[in-house]
């Protein structure tokens, strides 16, 4: 572990960190390539990307499980993992978490969001496995080694011979997954072709 990682610690979220955690994810994907395919055209998009990874946090908690990367008190990195029960955040806890935030997302972006995971769904593998939703860093401590620290002890946690899948639309992530064992399975634009290019990618058993 990199020096300056020396000091941190890796351990659980709970419900009273989501909204760290969102602040956390929101900085790290205000410029990912889905987030401005959702929020296309809007002047402040750091805000509703912070709020739907605040909202993707909770949702992970109750449904799974979110680890966090801490230096000093300070949150850095956030990892949100579903189990393979559960192949993604439910539909009706979505519809209802946004119901509650109606001002959030757009009905182009909610419409936007509905189809890119429906594409999401279509390349993901049918047998079960634990599903990485999310893996952040914020952007002043990237290329640091935190991202690599969180995702080492997530693999780390899960069981050896469970399977682990994953989605990302910047290609810069790729050689840190394949790294770790990850293959790449697919590779496709959702939503019709309109969305940003995404990579499905999955980890069969640890090496």
């Amino acid at each position: 572990m990199e020096a300056h990682l020396i000091a941190s610690h890796i351990s659980p979220l709970t419900v009273r960190e989501a909204a760290a955690a969102g602040l956390v994810l929101g900085s790290a994907f205000a410029d990912d390539p889905l987030m401005r395919y959702y929020f296309e055209g809007d002047e402040d998009r750091l805000r509703p990307v912070r709020k739907t990874m605040t909202l993707a946090t909770s949702l992970t908690l109750r449904y799974g499980t979110a680890f966090g990367l801490e230096r000093g008190a300070t949150l850095i990195g956030v990892a949100l993992l579903l189990p393979p029960a559960v192949r993604d955040l439910p539909l009706p806890a979505v519809i209802a978490a946004v119901l509650q935030t109606p001002t959030l997302w757009r009905p182009r972006a909610l419409a936007r969001h509905f189809k890119v995971t429906s594409s999401i769904e279509a390349h993901r593998p049918a047998f079960p496995c634990w599903t990485l939703l999310s893996l952040g860093v914020r952007p002043a401590d990237q290329h640091r080694g935190v991202g690599t620290a969180l995702l080492q002890h997530v693999l780390r946690w899960l069981p050896s011979k469970d399977p682990v899948i994953l989605e990302t639309d910047n290609e810069r992530n790729l050689p840190l997954y394949l790294r770790h064992g990850f293959e790449i399975a697919s590779e496709f634009v959702p939503d019709s072709e309109r969305g940003p290019r995404t990579w499905s990618m999955v980890r069969a058993e640890a090496g």
